[in-house]
Order: structure tokens, then sequence, then C-alpha cells
């Protein structure tokens, strides 16, 4: 899963984790939690956001560095969610 805000300069986001990351209720990523990041981030600094969603439900917090993807791929900043469950 993947959302994509234009703009110049894109900011290259992971957001990692359970809970608000895992969008239940929602129909498509672009409503998601990464969706809603990504639109509000571009909107306050004019720059293009794409953001990488990693959904894990029930990810425990103490291995949560063992299940980041390495891809090689930049990214400026990780997101982290956990839910009730997982924290």
């Amino acid at each position: 899963p993947h959302v994509d805000t234009p703009g110049p300069d894109p900011v290259q986001i992971l957001v990692f984790g359970g809970g608000a990351n895992m969008g239940y209720g929602v129909s498509t990523h672009q409503l998601s939690f990464g969706g809603q990041l990504g639109r509000q981030l571009s909107r306050r600094t004019s720059r293009g956001v794409d953001v990488n969603i990693v959904a894990i439900s029930e990810l425990a917090l103490r291995r949560a560095g063992e299940r980041l993807p390495d891809d090689g791929q930049k990214v400026h900043a990780i997101v982290t969610t956990f839910g009730s469950v997982e924290a």
C-alpha cells in the first residue's frame, strides 16, 4: 500500500505497525492514517509526500525492529503506530 500526494521534492515516509495504521473502517488507503498524514504534511510544507504503509496487526513493540522493511529505499521519516493490544 502506497499513498502519493503530488508536489515538488517529495518527502518519503514509512508508516509502520498496527493500530491506526491498519485502516479499519475505511475503503482506501487515501482515507486511512497514512493518507491523512500525507495530505496534512503536504499542505503544511508545500511539498509532495510519498507514504509507504506497512500494516502489521498485533505487532509486538519488542519485535518491531525486526519487521522493518530493508529494501534500500530512502526514507526521511518513520512513523510507528501501535494499538492497545500491541502496547
